[in-house]
Order: structure tokens, then sequence, then C-alpha cells
């Protein structure tokens, strides 16, 4: 082993596959955490601590494919579930001490709501309290919908992806000195050179797709829940359009989508599952229609790509902080029905002015900030140093 390999900070990330944005933005930064010369691990704690935590995980991902107005009740037995676990943690301790002794990391870094109150008092009794903790919050605003649990006030470090957040944290307790802001938590590739013109065209053909028709993107989550067929319905019915459309991990996603394919062979679709390439997509598209997952949101935001937040069956509370951000903001629209989709994408085709305001407020909201100065600010909190907040 290197000697640089021998003093690399040890670095625990805390993730939990509730919905596919916290493991997007846990793995995402931890590629950039090693790129700067961490020790990474990324943990999914809850699924792997104990029964109780993983059954939740199961519920909460099947309510979401299914019935997403239902988390408007579940949501507080996960807020009382993970105040239940208190500062000893009631299930899954003796895994996470475990963990914490094969590892030994300098900093535990919690991407996930639940994995905050208590997790950092059972490191510091195990490790003692030379390790660092600190938490990323990928919610958009504050309000109902804001776990308070993403706020542990013995964190070292609490991070918001946006001065909203920022803001709800500290009246929930978060000792302003020690939180502060960064949005662009995204892949290294999402930070590749953007598409040109003559390439967004190009791109669109080698899909199969028209490189000039109005093309929409119908989003999904790792999980795999959409309401693709209904809204594909409604394209189908709107000329000049064509659609990609993701469909997640779920088989049984991609094959409604291809049963709906082949019976529209004349229209231009493009199909795709777990997609590692969702930023060329979003730069192909003139429009995403999409749950209010935070990640999603983020990529569309990047890339300027205006949003059509789908609430069909519901609104789950975490996804009411993302929709209050953005039309709050004027950068995104919403509908409530397949038909409200139809039109609202026959309203942007026929008035190209509405597209132009959506990408301004877009502009207006995006930040300049670099995952890898992040990564070095926490790098620094491992080491036990005191560096600057990072500045956008």
């Amino acid at each position: 082993m290197s000697e640089v390999a021998k003093n690399a900070p040890r670095i625990l990330i805390l993730t939990s596959s509730t919905g596919g944005g916290h493991d997007s933005r846990a793995y995402s930064l931890a590629q950039w955490l090693e790129a700067a010369g961490a020790c990474v691990r990324v943990e999914h704690l809850l699924e792997n601590s104990s029964w109780l935590p993983r059954f939740g995980v199961w519920v909460y991902n099947t309510i979401q494919r299914t019935a997403p107005t239902l988390h408007n009740v579940y949501w507080f037995i996960a807020e009382g579930f993970a105040r239940m676990q208190g500062e000893r943690l009631s299930f899954g301790r003796s895994y996470f001490v475990r963990l914490l002794r094969d590892f030994r990391p300098d900093l535990v870094v919690s991407m996930h709501d639940c994995l905050n109150r208590g997790y950092f008092q059972c490191a510091r009794e195990t490790l003692g309290t030379s390790v660092r903790t600190a938490t990323y919050c990928g919610e958009w605003s504050g309000g109902f919908g804001f776990s308070r649990n993403w706020v542990e006030k013995s964190a070292d470090l609490f991070v918001a992806r946006t001065s909203d957040a920022w803001e709800f944290a500290l009246l929930c307790g978060m000792p302003a000195e020690r939180a502060e802001t960064f949005c662009n938590l995204l892949p290294p590739r999402a930070f590749e050179k953007p598409l040109t013109a003559d390439e967004r065209r190009v791109f669109r053909q080698s899909l199969g797709l028209d490189p000039e028709r109005f093309t929409v993107l119908l989003a999904a989550g790792a999980a795999g829940a959409n309401n693709h067929v209904r809204l594909l319905d409604q394209l189908a019915g709107i000329p000049g359009t064509q659609a990609v459309a993701f469909c997640g991990k779920s088989a049984a996603a991609a094959r409604k989508i291809a049963k709906w394919k082949a019976a529209h062979p004349e229209y231009p679709l493009f199909v795709e599952g777990y997609s590692q390439r969702v930023q060329t997509l979003l730069q192909a598209s003139d429009c995403v229609a999409a749950r209010g997952g935070a990640n999603t949101t983020a990529e569309a935001l990047y890339n300027g790509v205006p949003i059509l937040f789908n609430l069909l069956g519901g609104v789950m509370p975490q996804e009411r902080l993302t929709l209050r951000y953005f039309t709050g903001h004027g950068a995104a629209l919403e509908f409530t029905s397949a038909a409200e989709f139809g039109e609202i994408v026959r309203g942007l085709i026929e008035n190209p002015e509405r597209v132009s305001r959506l990408k301004s407020a877009l502009a207006a909201l995006k930040r300049n900030d670099r995952p890898e100065d992040f990564a070095k600010r926490l790098i620094a909190l491992a080491r036990g140093a005191v560096p600057e907040k990072v500045e956008a």
C-alpha cells in the first residue's frame, strides 16, 4: 500500500434506497471523494442493519410505486420511527458498531434523514470524539415534508442544498455556524461539455428520433414508478411530438412501455432502462415530465430543461418541498391529470416564449458550485481541520 493510500482519510457514507435520490447523491459524492484521494465506503444502513428498518424501506418504495398519496400518512410513521430510535439506536446498533470498528472512518456522512440522530452519537461512543460527522440534506425547501430528523445538532457540519432548506434547518435548531449550502451534488459526467445544437440533432437521430420534433422526456425513479402509458396516450395525439421514456429498474414497467410502443409503431419513442446517461438525454429533450424527486430535478436544473411535475396519484410530503421551490420561483409547471399534461405540452409547442420563460427562471436558480470543492471540504473535515466554507 502506498503512503498516499495509508494516509488517505476514511469516509463512511450512510444512505438508503428509499426512492433513488439518496443513493444517487451518495454515489456521486463517493466518486468525487475518491477522485480527491479519500478512502470511501457507501453503506445502506437501514436495509442492512435490522429487519424493521429494512421492512420500512420496502413499504416506502411500494407506496411510491402504487399510491404516492399514502405517503402523507406513512411520512408521520417514518418520522416517529426515526425519533423512536433515540441516541442509543433501538434497531441496528450492533451492526453499525461492527461496521464502525471494521472500517474505522475519520468522517461519517449521512445522506438520509433517518441516519443522523443516534448514529452520530454511536460513532463517537465507538470510535472516540475525534471522529467527525456531517449531513448532506438534498431537500429543496422547508415546511411540511422536511423531516426534523435531518437536523442533528451535534453534527460537525450540516449542508443544505438551498438557502431555503438551510433557513428551515436553522429553525429546527441547527447552529448557523455549522450549517452551509451546496447545490450541485451530481456525478462527474454531469459536468462534461454540453451538447452543441448540431450534436443534439445527431444524438436524437442515434436514438431513432426526429432531430427537429418537440421531445418530451418521461422520467422515472430507480424503482420504475411511472404513469408513462397514460402520458404517451396524450402525446400520440399531439402532432410534432416524440418521447424518451425511462423505466428504471422495473421489468414490469419496461414491458408495459414496450407493449405500448408495439401498438403505436408510427410514434417516435425511445425507451431506456435504468439510465447512466441522464444528462445527455435531458440535453436532447425540450422538457421533462417527472415526479418531484430531488435528484431528477437537480439534473434538469443544471441542464436548463423545463420541468413538468407529475402529480398523478397524489403528492408525497417530500415531493412538496421540490414543487414548492420550483413552482414558487416560476421555474416549473405541474399537472394532476393526463389530459392536463397534454394541454401543457400543446401550450409549450404553440407558445415558445413560455418555454423561454421557464428556462430563464431555471437559469436564475442555477448555482455554479463544484463538487470537487465540496469533496475537499469534507476531506479537510475528516482530517480534523476547520476549513473555510465552500463558495459558489
